[in-house]
């Protein structure tokens, strides 16, 4: 199985890329390579940080202006609240968190 998703990974690069199947199987070994290096071995076109990333896709996608990024939210479970691991916002807003004290009285 592992071998079967290794193989469409190299696949899909090669073609991805233009590059020939052996030469991206040759990379593909698990090594971890800087960006410049992936760029001097072609498997990336450009180099930059996340609102870089995020501006250029926003120009492919044809978005006019500043791209607006939508991230998820995090679920706030029980155990959260006991801890007192809640959002800042929660806090702002009078929320306090549930202590638990345990008293020992011989």
């Amino acid at each position: 199985l592992l071998d079967d998703v290794h193989d469409q990974f190299i696949t899909a690069v090669s073609e991805g890329r233009g590059m020939e199947y052996e030469e991206v199987k040759k990379l593909s070994d698990g090594r971890i390579f800087t960006g410049k290096k992936a760029m001097e071995l072609g498997l990336v076109d450009e180099l930059g940080n996340l609102n870089y990333a995020i501006k250029k896709a926003g120009e492919l996608g044809g978005i006019e202006g500043e791209p607006r990024v939508v991230s998820s939210k995090k679920r706030i479970g029980f155990w959260d609240i006991l801890s007192g691991n809640l959002p800042e916002g929660l806090m702002k807003k009078g929320l306090t968190t549930v202590r638990l004290s345990y008293i020992f009285a011989p």
